[in-house]
């Protein structure tokens, strides 16, 4: 039976094998690369997709699935009129240098681009907010919701692929750099990241949707925000291969950049117990939390809109602070993630970490073993609990009201209390770097320009490494990071469609699994050729994905036909994973929190 196993992943491979032809490679599979895949399969190219990893959804995935949009019917059910005109004054107001034709385009095509694709494919908002508490830029609620976050958004569109023969996906590769021939790109080189071979793929043109540079701390500080000052510690909080790979290989072959400074830094940042060593952070929040700085004192509005509280956070003394908190207020922190949900693990790993948390039995005792000042810590908190008793927080004016309402109808927090509960907390947090807001020079039809604002020959970007083409300026609408990438990676391909000449009829679908050769069914045990804790405890170069998923399963104590049912009993020929089948899968890890 052996043999026939290894005859049968070596067929597999083969299969899996990169083409050398296509109409256009998508370098990326997040949300900008798999929109540009599924629209430009739906005109007719022959779309080959390339990923580092080997799972779908990029950054997207791990998201609330927060899209701005405007002018939708789910606002005007809830009584909001919206439109594209009052949602374009509010990027240029918040943005303070948006890029004014990426956000007229975006404000007045939103609706439809984004808006009526996604529900044609069956996705439902539920909710739609502000994005925030305090001003958060929005003059009407248009940050639309689902109920399935990240995931809800992408997997309709990443299923969409599959299901069109137009589209080939190829997993594991690193793309190392473009191929230029005759004056315009031609395709890439690159290797596999598990065997590391090198890879030549070619097409007449190439779209790089490879995301931000959030991820690469040396990317981060060189293009700190000036008007910031320089944070003695900076924690990185982006998508695993956010690393700016896509400036580089643009940049090569003459791209040009512009506003790289334009960086979204969020304030709620709290060391990844998981990656100490590599600078990598979470979005923590406690809602009945105060901030604290190295002096003991409050300085802000701890839920306030994040453009004026980064500020007010990076004019401290260390750039740094404390969240205080009681035992109600442990009762209702959240850390952001799909893989976050889980509340004994986010305790565990997080909340009872001393390396990241302390606790004690009295504030004084707290403020001692977190090395702030007693008396000072002692008296903010009992100026805080005396403007609870009054109802007004007459330093900051923070709203001591019921947060707003989140997606199940229930108040995000029900309202504040004294902090006065034993035990007490207190987190050290740090400025997190997260998106990408300036990167690569692109025009309305995504072409990448070269710095006298030319187009370079066959090479196009969407999403977060183009900043989505400067929208934002210097400070993010919430919801305005996915919504243009959907949106730019869908112009893009229409714009390759139109520019790409095309002499060969789409490949055929290739045949189901029930259409293949088949031999007989044996019922083996998986370990009898998968030895899983071995294989996960090898730590194999290009086997970030399948390390994480199958030592959660291992911890779960899961049987393998959890997720691989489809693959039981063992049929030579036909013993494949089944990606559409997977995707449903994800769930398991990309839980929601209602």
């Amino acid at each position: 039976m052996l043999p026939l196993l290894v005859a049968a992943y070596a067929s597999a491979a083969l299969a899996a094998g990169p083409a050398t032809k296509a109409d256009v490679i998508v370098v990326g599979a997040g949300i900008a690369g798999l929109s540009a895949a599924a629209e430009g399969a739906s005109a007719g190219l022959r779309v080959s997709v390339v990923d580092m990893g080997s799972v779908f959804g990029g950054h997207a995935v791990m998201s609330s699935g927060g899209l701005s949009i405007a002018g939708t019917p789910l606002q005007k059910e809830r009584g909001f009129e919206d439109t594209p005109e009052i949602a374009e004054r509010d990027f240029l107001k918040l943005g303070e240098d948006a890029n004014e034709e990426w956000v007229r385009l975006y404000a007045r095509e939103s609706k439809t681009l984004i808006y009526d694709w996604l529900t044609s494919m069956g996705v439902r908002f539920n909710g739609v907010s502000t994005g925030g508490t305090g001003d958060t830029g929005n003059t009407f609620p248009r940050f639309h919701m689902n109920p399935q976050l990240g995931y809800g958004i992408i997997s309709p569109i990443y299923r969409a692929c599959l299901k069109s023969p137009g589209v080939t996906f190829h997993w594991n590769i690193e793309v190392t750099e473009l191929v230029w021939e005759d004056g315009r790109v031609r395709g890439i080189r690159g290797r596999d990241t598990r065997t590391g071979a090198d890879i030549r793929m070619e097409a007449p043109a190439v779209l790089l949707a490879t995301g931000g540079y959030e991820s690469n701390l040396e990317l981060v500080r060189k293009n700190w925000p000036s008007y910031l000052g320089q944070p003695e510690t900076v924690l990185t909080g982006s998508g695993l291969h956010s690393m700016g790979s896509g400036l580089g290989l643009a940049e090569h072959v003459g791209a040009a950049t512009r506003h790289l400074d334009h960086q979204w830094i969020y304030t709620r940042g709290i060391p990844d117990p998981r990656h100490l060593e590599e600078g990598r952070g979470l979005y923590f929040t406690a809602p009945a939390a105060i901030w604290v700085n190295a002096q003991g004192e409050r300085f802000a509005d701890e839920m306030g809109a994040t453009k004026p509280v980064i500020r007010r956070l990076m004019a401290q003394k260390p750039p740094t602070y404390w969240m205080i908190f009681d035992a109600e207020g442990a009762k209702r922190f959240s850390i952001a993630g799909p893989d976050w949900q889980d509340e004994k693990r986010k305790r565990s790993l997080v909340l009872e970490n001393p390396k990241l948390v302390k606790s004690a039995q009295t504030i004084g005792e707290l403020a001692r073993v977190a090395g702030l000042p007693v008396s000072v810590v002692e008296r903010t908190v009992a100026r805080w609990n005396e403007m609870i008793d009054k109802g007004e927080d007459t330093d900051f004016h923070r709203n001591l009201k019921p947060f707003p309402v989140r997606r199940s109808g229930r108040p995000l927090f029900p309202g504040l209390s004294k902090i006065a509960a034993p035990p007490f907390y207190a987190a050290r947090m740090y400025p997190l770097a997260r998106k990408s807001m300036g990167g690569l020079l692109i025009d309305l039809q995504c072409r990448v320009l070269n710095a006298r604002r030319e187009p370079i020959p066959g090479l196009y970007a969407a999403g977060e490494v183009t900043g989505m083409g400067g929208i934002n300026g210097k400070a993010a609408l919430e919801g305005t990071f996915l919504g243009p990438s959907l949106v730019q990676g869908r112009l893009a391909a229409r714009a390759i469609a139109a520019a790409v000449p095309r002499n060969e009829a789409n490949p055929e679908a290739a045949p189901t699994a029930g259409a293949q050769e088949s031999g007989k069914a044996v019922r083996l045990p998986c370990e009898t050729c998968h030895p899983m804790a071995k294989l996960v405890q090898e730590r194999r170069k290009g086997y970030w994905h399948f390390d994480k998923v199958h030592s959660l399963v291992m911890e779960r104590k899961w049987d393998c036909l959890v997720c691989h049912a489809e693959m039981s009993p063992f049929v030579a020929g036909r013993h494949k994973i089944d990606r559409m089948a997977q995707v449903g899968n994800c769930l398991h890890c990309h839980l929601t929190p209602e």
